[in-house]
């Protein structure tokens, strides 16, 4: 009996697009004038969070007296500049892979704490969004990371059972959802993740470059 193709869900900031130094700086540069400094070791508490709720916490940690509403105008503002500086651009390794698994018939789908606007705009402006079939964003599910909601919803959208899917993440917490949900995981070691922080996922990596489309196709048909 022919093995079934697996089904790729990807996480998007710092998987895909590498977005979280950009959104990082932006953050830490928008807060500056109202005295707050985030370390690196206090990023890894927000990492894989919608803005929001990284906000409500970083606000309540630091005893902030800021609304969200004036803290996103700010922040985007500062995201814009910072992409004019330099634009952003895909994780090393990804668009190959991602042609290989194409070639191959893999289904790709995102599962981004992200608004799903805001990952249609970055998948085109890096020129990737065409290889995915379903995009799901922050709002299309009512609980998030580390809750698993995001990728079964994902892998509804691309109608494949979730044993046959394999997640790719770059945070504890998101890593931690795809446990939840059942998933084999990827994780993806950062700056600001080492493979210690990223919770136990099947195999860790730095970046695409070291993975190949028929070893994540084991790891998801391993027992």
């Amino acid at each position: 009996m022919p093995v079934s193709k697996p089904a790729f869900i990807f996480d998007m900031d710092g998987v895909l697009v590498d977005t979280p130094g950009h959104n990082w700086r932006a953050i830490r540069q928008t807060l500056v004038p109202y005295g707050v400094v985030i370390d690196d070791e206090e990023v890894k508490l927000y990492l894989g969070r919608p803005l929001d709720k990284q906000f409500a916490d970083i606000a309540e940690h630091h005893q902030l007296d800021l609304t969200f509403e004036n803290f996103l105008q700010q922040h985007g503002e500062t995201i814009a500049r910072l992409e004019r500086e330099q634009p952003l651009e895909t994780v090393i390794g990804l668009r190959a892979f991602l042609e290989a698994a194409r070639d191959q018939g893999i289904k790709m789908g995102v599962g981004t704490s992200s608004l799903t606007p805001r990952a249609e705009r970055l998948l085109n402006l890096v020129g990737i969004r065409d290889f995915f079939d379903a995009i799901v964003g922050a709002e299309d599910v009512p609980e998030h990371k580390p809750n698993p909601h995001i990728f079964l919803e994902v892998a509804r959208r691309l109608h494949k059972d979730v044993a046959k899917c394999v997640v790719f993440e770059d945070a504890a917490n998101g890593v931690e959802a795809a446990r939840r949900g059942g998933f084999k995981v990827i994780g993806l070691a950062s700056a600001f993740q080492s493979p210690v922080d990223l919770a136990d996922p099947n195999l860790v990596v730095r970046d695409f470059t070291e993975l190949d489309v028929n070893r994540c196709a084991e790891i998801v048909n391993a027992r």
